[in-house]
């Protein structure tokens, strides 16, 4: 790829088994852009002090990241350089308002990742989660911040990115 002065940068937000990797992944492997986990900050966080990175104390760290500071990862995803020979970058595990509002403001754009309760709840499932479809800050940034929404249950997410980042790159 040739070096890119105008990289597109996205952040994915939505409910859990929402599809947000499925997108990151297609964004990736069909689009050349770069990924950005939050949940890395958090990796860091736990080898900082000592714990084993499970999903739950994974969620912990970021809580403590976030009651410090709610845009902390944010903050900390913004200092990753994008490679000039990518196509663009996507941050992955927005949670909250003040997050999402750090990356918009910084000109990244926000997209949803959506699936029906049902495939959302196989996909919990099969990583051994609940259902719980209480986490009202994730709504409030779907609602809020994003500008693009993708349906990651329909059977065909590749078409569902690209007509996202066509939009994106001006075409329709």
């Amino acid at each position: 790829m040739n070096a890119n002065p105008h990289p597109i940068k996205l952040f994915l937000c939505g409910p859990s088994g929402g599809g947000k990797h499925l997108v990151a992944s297609v964004l990736a492997e069909h689009h050349g852009f770069t990924t950005i986990h939050l949940s890395d900050y958090c990796r860091a966080a736990c080898r900082r002090l000592g714990w084993d990175p499970t999903r739950a104390n994974l969620q912990h760290a970021g809580d403590h990241l976030r009651r410090a500071h709610p845009a902390a990862l944010a903050h900390l995803a913004l200092t990753e350089p994008v490679p000039s020979d990518a196509s663009g970058a996507v941050v992955v595990g927005v949670r909250l308002l003040a997050e999402a509002e750090a990356l918009q403001s910084a000109g990244w754009i926000g997209i949803g990742a959506w699936a029906n309760e049902r495939t959302r709840t196989e996909r919990l499932r099969r990583r051994g989660e609940p259902f719980d479809d209480s986490h009202p800050t994730e709504r409030e940034v779907m609602e809020i911040v994003v500008q693009h929404l993708v349906a990651t249950d329909t059977g065909n997410l590749a078409a569902e990115v690209e007509r996202v980042v066509a939009r994106l790159r001006g075409g329709f």
